[in-house]
């Protein structure tokens, strides 16, 4: 993940992250960050039991995927592409 074309914007008592304008990620004031999920990734989060953000569609990125850079990428990446539309 590049940071070329990150943003950041407190909200939530926390803040969002941002690629093209669309929020991908979100940390609470907890510091937890929780990746966008749709059909294409929910089902993963949930094989790890991880635990949503209230009723928004995010979920918070599980230890072990935290852990391990290549999963992270390849879990963040699929956050993106989902809030942009191109996978839901």
């Amino acid at each position: 993940m590049s940071a070329a074309g990150e943003t950041t914007r407190r909200m939530f008592g926390g803040y969002g992250i941002f690629e093209g304008g669309k929020m991908f990620a979100l940390v609470n004031k907890e510091g937890e960050i929780y990746l966008k999920v749709g059909d294409a990734n929910r089902g993963r989060f949930e094989a790890l039991d991880a635990k949503p953000h209230g009723r928004m569609p995010y979920y918070r990125i599980p230890d072990e995927i935290l852990a391990d850079d290549a999963r992270l990428l390849e879990w963040v990446r699929e956050a993106i592409a989902i809030s942009k539309g191109a996978a839901k």
